[in-house]
C-alpha cells in the first residue's frame, strides 16, 4: 500500500499537495486543486544515507510546481 503524506509543512499554500517519498530518495507530489504533479528522481544511497541534503533539494524542488 502507497502512503500519501499532507507535504505542507510550514506554507499554507500548499496544504493540498500530497506526497509519497521514496527508500532512495524518489519523491512524487501531487495536487489535485492544482491539477499539477511532479517527480523528483534521485539516488541518495549511492553517496550517504544522510537525509538532510536530500531534504533541502526535494523542499527546493517542491516550491518549483507548487510554491
Amino acid at each position: 500500500m502507497t502512503v500519501w503524506e499532507n507535504s505542507g509543512r510550514g506554507r499554507a499554500l500548499t496544504d493540498d499537495v500530497w506526497v509519497h517519498y521514496g527508500f532512495a530518495g524518489t519523491g512524487m507530489w501531487i495536487s489535485p486543486r492544482q491539477q499539477g504533479r511532479a517527480v523528483l528522481l534521485a539516488d541518495k544511497l549511492c553517496c550517504t544515507r544522510d537525509r538532510q541534503p536530500l531534504t533541502e533539494i526535494r523542499n527546493a524542488f517542491r516550491e518549483v510546481p507548487f510554491g
